[in-house]
């Protein structure tokens, strides 16, 4: 989930009147092939309330180790960039 590219609110969430201000989002999926996006698809939660991070990158190893195919994952900073403290890429893989 990322900001979506059209909003043109900067995505704060900050109660204002005691309500909690929303922004759009986007739900970008990306496969190299077909065989990709399918993986890719799968891994999307089917229900709401699933702990995923917010950006998984999944390689072919996925098809016989589950989530134990997972080449990265993490959380974006608060300027949606990468976030050292909280992300995970796999090296030499």
């Amino acid at each position: 989930m990322v900001p979506h590219p059209l909003s043109t609110t900067k995505g704060e969430a900050r109660p204002e009147n005691g309500t909690l201000r929303t922004w759009p989002l986007a739900l970008v999926l990306h496969g190299t092939d077909p065989q990709g996006l399918e993986r890719a698809a799968r891994a999307l939660p089917v229900r709401t309330a699933t702990q995923l991070p917010e950006w998984v990158v999944i390689g072919s190893e996925s098809e016989y180790m589950g989530y134990g195919g997972i080449l990265g994952a993490g959380w974006f900073d608060s300027d949606w960039g990468w976030n050292q403290a909280m992300s995970y890429l796999s090296v030499g893989t």
